[in-house]
């Protein structure tokens, strides 16, 4: 085949003198090499990875460039380039695509034959080739020098009779996956899906595994598997995920279940293609379940009888191929439809979460010395904004925990700048740092106004108080969800309201941080058993400079990481969490229960120095003068006076950078660890 195409900037204006380029060819087959009935990619384009007797086949590339590996088959050689008019070009491959390519059976596979067959769909793909961006310039095996270029890829499919198109069969998105990765790129070039699955099929295979167990490098098995990560049973068994020889074993999935923990079963965060636009490829994920999809997460379930050891036998019992899975499981049928099944928040928020509003009506007597009264309600927005008794069924499951609903109030003894407040929460009664939290539901007295309530504070607002507080309120009823219906506590979102403490002025803390863009990747960020959600307002009432989390660690023995206290300082922490993976110096968190948090090896999925992936512009250089520092040892608890401290900027930096270098650089630029808030308010005048 011939194809042109053109390359162009972000302007839209012609790139030339490219030379490198590299190329795959792949057809949709109607079944994949599974027995099952989805039609699959596979590539025209292979290789052996191996040589006899491990022999292992993959989609291959051809590049305009130089001629392939050994173990690509001999025909397989780079064709001719040609640029004209500048930014356009055209390549001849080198291949003649009707020669089929047979490739010899190895010990778990049978022989895979790749020939041209003019009645299917075709797709072809072109990337840039090496270098990109950030290498040196390379030559060619011919004598052309290759200049770095960034990453790009294109396809078009060529439809039975010639027609071309774009995104013939979409099943997921790029921008889907840019949600949390910004930009994915994979082996250095490849960015886009419908390019990878000309490759990552189910005629290619792992070279990186056993050859006695040779795996599969379709696009759907690998991808359930790895951001199923630490989810997956046979990790949880002991065992581990490997894919091109990575480990993906501690993955965790960003997004968010109704009980604030990963929830790898919300299928639509990715496969969120819209099928009115895009075909019905897009709704496969529903539609067309498949072994292969379903025992990639599900992957110590047995479709054959007798199971493993360490198995489960598939509830429906064995099965031949895919041909019985939509009975059960696809859409619309009757015992466990893939939609129903997988809930995930985005089914839960749209058909439960948005039953519930949280309203903070009125804020009385909080000056100094007196204490708070907070009038509040719970409305639902799909019944006209309706109140709640607070008396039904979704909320008097208290006895088990499922119903919950807390007012809590917090304040700050000391303020830099009104935008700039941080909650110390001195004199709440409940060190370090943590405000007063008020059972709503146990302690509510009905006023005049049917659905709304009081609740008193039992603590006053303290002497020293200054500058503007803020009422939270948070908590979860509990309604059945799926089908099979499961109890869940319904994650509704928080709300605050804030008051006047000294002065008149109620302004909220300047937003540094947007909840939109944490629910990009989280959907809807809920965490402490869907009690705190939606609100980083809310969470900055507990996670605040004065606090740690010495009253959730044990008292005996030893800790994950060998200290008797952790900051839970939100910038401190959050910055801690995500950039763990670059620093090598997670966090570890005990929490409620004393339970464990290990983000000693927790990663960014994005771009990990795009602070405006979470922050709002021009939010994160702000100044520290007078700034509360960030507590790292209690020393006295019930005096703050004593903390040990650590100054703002470099708590926050320090949580990534935390090389003996950069620490270094800090304590030269006017940083401190382990100072006193006096020490930090001396040096600062």
């Amino acid at each position: 085949p011939t194809i042109t195409f053109t390359v162009t900037d972000s302007g839209g204006s012609p790139v030339t003198g490219l030379t490198s380029f590299n190329f795959t060819v792949a057809q949709l087959v109607p079944t994949d090499a599974d027995g099952g009935s989805i039609d699959n990619w596979r590539p025209v384009l292979t290789r052996n990875y191996g040589t006899a007797p491990d022999i292992s086949p993959g989609g291959a590339v051809e590049s305009s460039v130089n001629a392939r590996s050994a173990t690509t088959p001999a025909a397989q050689l780079s064709g001719v380039l040609v640029e004209s008019p500048p930014g356009t070009y055209t390549y001849t491959f080198g291949n003649d695509l009707a020669a089929a390519q047979t490739l010899a059976a190895s010990t778990n596979f049978g022989v895979v034959t790749s020939a041209f067959d003019p009645s299917l769909t075709t797709r072809i793909g072109v990337q840039s080739g090496a270098p990109i961006l950030g290498q040196n310039p390379s030559t060619a095996a011919n004598g052309t020098v290759i200049q770095p270029t960034p990453p790009f890829t294109a396809t078009a499919d060529i439809l039975p009779g010639g027609t071309l198109t774009q995104n013939s069969r979409v099943i997921v998105t790029a921008q889907a996956c840019d949600q949390c990765h910004h930009r994915l790129t994979a082996h250095g070039r490849r960015v886009n899906v419908n390019y990878c699955v000309t490759c990552h099929n189910s005629s290619s295979f792992d070279p990186k595994t056993p050859a006695t167990d040779r795996q599969t490098v379709d696009f759907k098995r690998v991808i359930h598997k790895l951001h199923m990560g630490k989810n997956l049973p046979s990790v949880k068994a002991g065992g581990t995920f490997t894919f091109n020889g990575q480990d993906f074993s501690d993955v965790t999935f960003p997004v968010m279940s109704s009980n604030g923990t990963s929830d790898p079963g919300n299928c639509t965060v990715c496969h969120n293609a819209n099928s009115a636009t895009l075909g019905a490829a897009a709704d496969y994920w529903k539609n067309k379940p498949s072994m292969v999809a379903c025992g990639s997460c599900h992957d110590r379930t047995s479709f054959e009888q007798p199971a493993p050891a360490g198995w489960t036998l598939h509830t429906g019992g064995p099965q031949p191929n895919d041909q019985l899975c939509t009975a059960c499981h696809a859409s619309g049928a009757g015992i466990a439809p893939i939609d129903l099944v997988h809930t995930g928040l985005t089914s839960v928020q749209a058909t439960i979460t948005g039953k519930y509003k949280y309203n903070i009506v009125k804020v009385e007597n909080t000056a100094p010395g007196q204490n708070p009264v907070i009038t509040f309600n719970v409305t639902n927005p799909a019944a006209s904004g309706a109140a709640y008794t607070l008396t039904e069924p979704a909320w008097n499951q208290t006895a088990n925990g499922n119903s919950r609903l807390a007012i809590d109030i917090a304040w700050s003894t000391r303020v830099s700048s009104p935008a700039d407040t941080n909650f110390t929460n001195d004199g709440s009664g409940t060190t370090p740092g943590q405000p007063v939290t008020i059972d709503a539901l146990k302690n509510k007295v009905a006023t005049a106004t049917a659905g709304t309530f009081t609740v008193t504070s039992p603590v006053a607002i303290p002497a020293n108080a200054v500058g503007v507080g803020q009422v939270v309120m948070e908590g979860h009823p509990a309604e059945d969800v799926g089908k099979p219906a499961v109890t869940q506590r319904i994650p509704v979102t928080s709300a605050t309201r804030t008051f006047a403490i000294t002065g008149t002025s109620t302004a909220a803390r300047r937003k540094v941080v947007d909840i939109a863009k944490c629910n990009v990747c989280h959907v809807n960020l809920s965490l402490h058993g869907s009690n705190r959600t939606s609100s980083i307002e809310t969470c900055i009432s507990c996670h605040n400079t004065n606090a740690t989390d010495i009253n959730r660690r044990p008292k005996t023995g030893t800790t994950l990481d060998n200290k008797a206290e952790e900051s839970i300082d939100f910038k401190k922490l959050i910055h801690g969490i995500h950039g763990a993976d670059f620093s090598g110096n997670g966090p570890v968190i005990y929490g409620f229960g004393g339970s464990a948090n290990d983000f000693r090896a927790t990663g960014f999925p994005g771009v990990i120095n795009n602070c405006e992936a979470c922050h709002n512009p021009g939010t994160y250089t702000a100044g520290f003068a007078d700034a509360n520092g960030t507590t790292t040892s209690t020393e006295t608890l019930a005096d703050p006076s004593t903390y040990l401290r650590t100054t703002k900027v470099t708590a926050t930096c320090s949580a990534c950078h935390s090389q003996k270098l950069t620490v270094d650089h800090m304590l030269q630029n006017g940083g401190r660890f382990d100072v006193t808030q006096a020490q930090i308010d001396a040096a600062n005048k």
